[in-house]
């Protein structure tokens, strides 16, 4: 059952993350950013390519509104080992990590008005929004057949859509 918690951040030191702090802090460390986002092929969770870039490479696009930025996205970054410099800043909470082995905590950063193709993902989640605002579509498991998975998934980790 999905629950709503607001205010959470308030204890917490990522509530000061922004994208220039994010390029600050880690802007040197390299990166795989998903590519060609902005393709049907992409919205139906069917193909898209990956691209060596850094983080601080990554944000100065999206806020120069570079070409690049329209069709990248920065997914899954599991940031205790990707990121050692803000990985004491973020965490699961205990509500998350006593119930369930989490593999997180993991940082994704979007364009505005990036969509991302329908999947399920495996462990519980907290999703916190630092800025901007996220739609999420609540699918029942027992209804997980419309999903018709496809090849894409990580076994696993992600089952991905073809719808």
């Amino acid at each position: 059952m999905p629950v709503i918690i607001e205010g959470s951040l308030e204890e917490l030191d990522c509530r000061k993350w922004s994208l220039n702090f994010l390029k600050d802090k880690i802007g040197a460390c390299p990166v795989q950013c998903r590519g060609k986002t902005d393709l049907e092929s992409y919205r139906k969770g069917i193909k898209y390519c990956i691209h060596e870039t850094t983080v601080g490479e990554y944000i100065a696009d999206l806020q120069n509104g570079h070409k690049r930025s329209t069709s990248r996205y920065l997914a899954a970054q599991n940031i205790k080992r990707a990121f050692p410099q803000i990985g004491d800043a973020s965490f699961v909470p205990k509500f998350i990590s006593e119930n369930k082995i989490h593999a997180g905590p993991f940082l994704w950063i979007a364009r505005n008005g990036h969509y991302e193709y329908t999947h399920v993902d495996p462990d519980e989640g907290c999703l916190m929004i630092l800025e901007g605002e996220k739609s999420v579509r609540l699918i029942s498991n027992v209804h997980w057949d419309v999903l018709e998975p496809n090849a894409l998934g990580s076994l696993g980790r992600t089952v991905q859509s073809r719808k």
